[in-house]
């Protein structure tokens, strides 16, 4: 797989950052979240935040469905829990949309937002504060977008 994705698992937060970068097709995000799933620290019930903002969508609307349904049947991650994506473009937000609707039957709570504040208040990461959880962020995104 091509270096296009990252992620940081915080156990003791209950809590994920995952971030995509540069072109993203299917199969990046189905290869991405099955190496995420196997991860022995995640579990389906921690809140997510889900950076797309510098990445390059080359999915289908159509194809939506049926990635949700691979994450909800296949790698069996529906759990009641927060998501936030954090998108920069129409386009993002199109899909984001729509996987936030498909993602109902699952019982997680997507949301889309543009700013990292926004997305962290919507998932409640406030302790032990938003200065930090907004530091661990970018300390993230650099990680990722730079190692």
């Amino acid at each position: 797989m091509k270096k296009n994705f990252g992620y940081k698992i915080l156990s003791e937060y209950r809590f994920i950052l995952l971030g995509w970068y540069g072109p993203v097709q299917l199969e990046d995000l189905k290869k991405g979240m099955n190496k995420l799933t196997a991860d022995q620290e995640f579990s389906a019930d921690f809140n997510i935040l889900t950076d797309i903002s510098d990445c390059t969508l080359e999915i289908h609307p159509e194809e939506i469905p049926g990635y949700t349904k691979f994450l909800i049947h296949e790698l069996r991650i529906g759990a009641s829990r927060k998501a936030a994506i954090l998108t920069s473009t129409p386009n993002e937000v199109v899909l984001s949309m729509l996987y936030s609707g498909e993602m109902r039957e699952a019982k997680i709570d997507v949301e889309v937002f543009s700013t990292v504040q926004a997305a962290l208040s919507h998932i409640s990461m406030n302790n032990p504060s938003e200065d930090f959880w907004e530091k661990q962020f970018y300390k993230f995104k650099e990680a990722v977008t730079v190692g």
